[in-house]
């Protein structure tokens, strides 16, 4: 699953066998533009274990560990995808 940031939105991208999908959520960001790219199945064990209606997405490039925040109680850690410079 891709992810894209802008300013004010972050964009969820899914490209599997049986179709694509993509949704635009409105988010408090305002730092640069980037993509990051993670295995679909840990976002979705993060999100089901998150019982807040917000999640602080932390990272500092697209090829470092993100962490993602809910409260005080609760961090995960997520590596990303990183693609083979020969695939790009």
């Amino acid at each position: 699953m891709g992810t894209s940031l802008a300013a004010g939105a972050l964009g969820l991208h899914a490209f599997l066998e049986l179709g694509q999908g993509q949704v635009e959520l409105d988010i408090d960001y305002d730092g640069e533009e980037g993509q990051v790219t993670f295995n679909p199945d840990l976002l979705e064990d993060m999100l089901s274990l998150v019982e807040r209606e917000s999640v602080k997405f932390q990272f500092n490039d697209p090829e470092s560990p993100c962490m993602f925040k809910s409260g005080f109680d609760y961090s995960y850690l997520i590596s990303p995808i990183v693609p083979d410079e020969e695939e790009e």
